[in-house]
C-alpha cells in the first residue's frame, strides 16, 4: 500500500511538470536553439530537468508494468486458492458422508452382533433347561427303577416264603389245608399284580436303552477358538467392503464382496458342521449325512 502511495504522488508530479513542460515548450525550444548556437556553453539546467523527468516517466511505465503483471499473477494465485478450497471442502464433504455411512454401518454390525449373542444366550439356556429337565427324569425314573427293584425283590421274598409255607401246608393233614387256603388265595390274587409290575419295569429298561445318551458340553479347544477368528477376520473385510469412496472402483468392490460372501458361506457351513458334531442331540440323522434340527435351522436363518 506505500508503494502505490509514493507511485501516485509520483504520478502527480511528473503529470504536473508535464503539465509545465507543454506550457513552457517554445521557451525550452528557443532555448535549445540558442545553445546550438553556443556549443561552447553549458547546458539549461531546464534541459537537464527535462531529461530526469523522461527518465522518471520510463521508470513509471515500467514499475506500472510490473506492477500490473504482479497483480495478474495475484488474481491467478487468489483463483487457484480458491479451487484448491473448493476442492478441499468437497473431500471434507465426503470424508463426512463416508465417516457418517461408517458410523451406520458399526451401529448396525453392533446391534447385530448383540441380536446374535442375545439368540446364543437364550439358545444356551434353553439346553440349559432341556438338560436339567432331562436329567430330573432320568432321576425320577432311577427312583422308580429302584424302588421297583426293591419292591420286586420284596415281592420275591415274599413268594418264597409263601411258597415254603405252601409245601408245609401240602405235608400236614387237611384241616391245616382248610386252614390255609386264606393265604393261598392271596398268592393267586397277588401273582397278577407282581407280573405286571415286572413287565412295566422291563419296559422301562427297554425306553432307556434306546434314548441317546446325555450330552455334556465339552470346553473350548483350538478348533473353537481358530473360527471365532476367521469370523472376525470375516468381519473385518466385510466391514471394509462396504465402504466405497471412489466411485470409479465399484467394479473391484463388487468382485471383494462376492469373494468375500462365498468366503462368508464357506465359514458358516464349517461352522454348523463344528457345532453338529459337537452337538449331535441337535442333528437329524439319515443314511447319508446328518442334519440340524428345526430349532438350531430358524437360530441360524437356514429355513
Amino acid at each position: 500500500m506505500q508503494f502505490k502511495a509514493i507511485l501516485q504522488s509520483a504520478n502527480v508530479e511528473i503529470t504536473q511538470f508535464a503539465q509545465y513542460l507543454l506550457d513552457k515548450e517554445y521557451d525550452i525550444i528557443a532555448a535549445t536553439n540558442q545553445s546550438k548556437q553556443k556549443p561552447n556553453t553549458t547546458i539549461a539546467p531546464i534541459l537537464l530537468r527535462a531529461q530526469i523527468i523522461k527518465k522518471q516517466l520510463e521508470q513509471k511505465n515500467v514499475i506500472a508494468a510490473t506492477l500490473e503483471n504482479r497483480e495478474a499473477e495475484i488474481k491467478q494465485m487468489k483463483l487457484a486458492a480458491k479451487l484448491k478450497q473448493e476442492e478441499l471442502s468437497e473431500m471434507q464433504i465426503r470424508k463426512g458422508l463416508a465417516e457418517k455411512k461408517l458410523s451406520v454401518l458399526q451401529n448396525e454390525h453392533d446391534s447385530k452382533i448383540s441380536e446374535l449373542e442375545r439368540k446364543y444366550e437364550e439358545t444356551l439356556e434353553l439346553l440349559r433347561k432341556k438338560e436339567k429337565e432331562f436329567e430330573d427324569t432320568m432321576d425320577h425314573l432311577q427312583n422308580d427303577i429302584e424302588s421297583l427293584e426293591t419292591e420286586r425283590s420284596t415281592l420275591k421274598d415274599k413268594l418264597k416264603t409263601i411258597n415254603t409255607k405252601r409245601g408245609i401246608v401240602h405235608s400236614e393233614s387237611e384241616d391245616q389245608n382248610i386252614s390255609t387256603s386264606v393265604p393261598v388265595s392271596a398268592i393267586s390274587s397277588s401273582s397278577p399284580h407282581l407280573i405286571e409290575e415286572m413287565n412295566q419295569a422291563n419296559e422301562m429298561k427297554n425306553k432307556l436303552r434306546k434314548l441317546e445318551p446325555i450330552f455334556v458340553p465339552k470346553p473350548r479347544d483350538k478348533r473353537i477358538i481358530e473360527l471365532e477368528k476367521e469370523l472376525a477376520k470375516m468381519k473385518h473385510d466385510w466391514l471394509l467392503g462396504l465402504i466405497s469412496i471412489n466411485p470409479k472402483k465399484q467394479e473391484t468392490l463388487k468382485h471383494i464382496k462376492n469373494g468375500i460372501e462365498l468366503k462368508a458361506k464357506v465359514l458358516a457351513s464349517e461352522i454348523l458342521e463344528e457345532y453338529l458334531n459337537r452337538n449331535p442331540h441337535r442333528a437329524a440323522q439319515s443314511d447319508f449325512s446328518h442334519f440340524p434340527t428345526v430349532e438350531i435351522s430358524k437360530e441360524f436363518n437356514l429355513i
